[in-house]
């Protein structure tokens, strides 16, 4: 340590202190851990991917139950796996139906909307007074829902 004499004081000078380089290299060690955490919380928060969530099943069956019950005239095909109604306000029929792993509405056999994801088994069946339909998911999760008519009129499958 080496000791300065400034005016009437004497100042010891020290050289224990931290260099530029030495401040750069700490700054980008605390950037590389801090740019590694937020990808450590993504694999220990993953949520299963292969299950039908919550919020789209329950937004699937309200506005499926919604449109279902202003239809005329509701009819499945003979596997029961798709289901077909008709719209009154511009006479279109509207169907759903499995397309891989989703439930898609299509409108007089056109489109591609899909309502529903994950799915491996989606059945319609036509019950006393409505349908009844079970979605079965890739992750074996099931789920059954009674959707009553106001007037029930069945048709026949007409392919």
């Amino acid at each position: 340590m080496d000791v300065i004499m400034k005016g009437a004081y004497l100042v010891k000078k020290k050289e224990d202190g931290m260099t530029l380089i030495e401040v750069i290299i700490s700054f980008s060690i605390l950037l590389i851990i801090i740019s590694v955490f937020p990808l450590t919380f993504g694999v220990l928060s993953k949520e299963n991917i292969e299950t039908i969530r919550h919020e789209e099943r329950v937004l699937f069956f309200s506005q499926l139950q919604m449109d279902f019950r202003r239809s005329a005239n509701y009819w499945t095909n003979p596997q029961q796996t798709v289901l077909f109604y008709d719209r009154p306000e511009d006479g279109a029929t509207i169907q759903f139906e499995l397309y891989e792993d989703k439930v898609r509405r299509r409108v007089n056999r056109t489109g591609h909307e899909v309502f529903l994801q994950n799915v491996k088994q989606f059945q319609v069946e036509v019950v006393g007074n409505g349908i009844k339909l079970t979605i079965i998911g890739i992750g074996d999760e099931c789920y059954v829902r009674n959707i009553p008519h106001p007037d029930r009129n069945r048709g026949k499958w007409d392919d």
